[in-house]
């Protein structure tokens, strides 16, 4: 491919994604632009750029309206995951070559902002080509007029697998408080943004070290405890940046299997991990922990 013929894709790509993204694609007179989160501008620049092409995995985070509300004022009896249902684009992804690999219901919020997700989906792409040329298809373009009549938020995060830390990759030991038929495995998925430098309370002989270090402090502390008991990462992403969102960055997402619910109240109830959640405080400027319960399960061990 040449340089001329690369720039005219990343210009005929980045306007794909603008009107498949803001909803430049609406009727006349209708309102233009998602209702569901704000468009990221650096991130959208950066699929559509040719040079940085590969595989990549897009990490939703989703909110239903309760009641769907379609941009061109239609009434629809349809609640929001209904119309969210009807976008779902399963084939469209299939042919791509884009798989669904990770798609959760929302059992609890443990953590946040207040924000309560419905729906935790994951789809690994081949390509940002493939990507952005699915949003120039007008099949694609024609559903997703249900989106913004279902979803009332969303967090839309580009991301990459990381290598699991040689202690969190071992084979995870058998569960001390194994599943029953009324204590179903699930997931805990763990947002976060670092500070650069871990901030401890006024008066602490913690050295000065990064929000990473901090974190990775809580991590060797409260695996020890979590490890025995058969909790075990999924798997972990960083996030090269958020596409659609509310404007806060994100730095990685963490996917962690708890087999009971038991295990994790007990998890809870460690003095051990209630000690080290200093340095977790310390490390972190935003968090969401969110236990999902998993419809689609096609990362980490099978």
């Amino acid at each position: 491919m040449t340089g001329r013929h690369s720039s005219r894709w990343t210009a005929a790509a980045f306007l794909a994604l603008l009107v498949s993204l803001t909803g430049a694609h609406a009727q006349p007179g209708v309102d233009a632009g998602p209702s569901f989160g704000r468009i990221n501008p650096e991130q959208m620049a950066r699929m559509a750029n040719p040079a940085e092409d590969g595989p990549f995995y897009m990490i939703n985070l989703i909110k239903y309206r309760e009641k769907a509300v379609y941009p061109d004022g239609r009434e629809t009896d349809l609640t929001g995951e209904e119309a969210n249902n009807l976008y779902r684009p399963i084939d469209i992804l299939a042919e791509i070559g884009a798989e669904p690999v990770f798609m959760a219901e929302v059992e609890k919020m443990r953590l946040g902002d207040g924000t309560k997700w419905d729906q935790v989906a994951i789809v690994r792409y081949p390509s940002r080509r493939a990507f952005v040329q699915m949003t120039q298809r007008p099949d694609f373009q024609a559903r997703s007029v249900h989106k913004d009549a279902g979803v009332g938020k969303t967090i839309v995060m580009v991301s990459h697998l990381i290598d699991l830390p040689a202690s969190e990759g071992s084979t995870p030991s058998e569960p001390a408080y194994p599943a029953t038929a009324d204590d179903r495995p699930f997931e805990m998925i763990h947002v976060l943004r670092y500070r650069d430098a871990a901030r401890y309370e006024e008066g602490s002989t913690e050295p000065a070290i990064s929000g990473r270090e901090a974190m990775k402090k809580y991590g060797a502390a409260a695996g020890s405890v979590a490890g025995p008991m058969g909790v075990h990462p999924t798997a972990w992403f960083r996030i090269e940046g958020v596409l659609i969102g509310d404007g806060r960055p994100w730095d990685e997402v963490r996917i962690n299997h708890f087999p009971s619910h038991a295990t994790l109240a007990k998890h809870l109830e460690s003095e051990v991990r209630a000690e080290a959640q200093r340095h977790r405080a310390a490390a972190l400027a935003d968090t969401y922990a969110i236990q999902a319960r998993p419809l689609i399960n096609r990362l980490g061990r099978k």
